[in-house]
């Protein structure tokens, strides 16, 4: 099970990636990455040791590039894992 304040502060920073990403911010915010996003949003679950990270890195991606992720789904899950 995962800690709801780590899970709260997951979905908290991967709400203000989402919000804050553009397409042009990494021509725009000279070297500026979307992986710098990922770790940040990562960080809280970075030492639990049942979570896939490269799994949730690659699921926190698209739903920080991809303006039709389904975000609401990455809610439900992450929350389901929460104690």
């Amino acid at each position: 099970m995962l800690d709801r304040a780590d899970v709260e502060e997951v979905i908290y920073r991967v709400a203000v990636s989402a919000f804050r990403y553009y397409v042009d911010k990494p021509a725009k915010e000279l070297g500026y990455t979307v992986d710098e996003d990922v770790r940040w949003c990562t960080a809280p679950l970075t030492d639990h040791p049942d979570i896939d990270l490269a799994a949730l890195e690659r699921e926190i991606r698209q739903l920080i590039t991809n303006p039709n992720a389904d975000r609401q789904a990455f809610i439900r899950n992450l929350n389901a894992q929460a104690e």
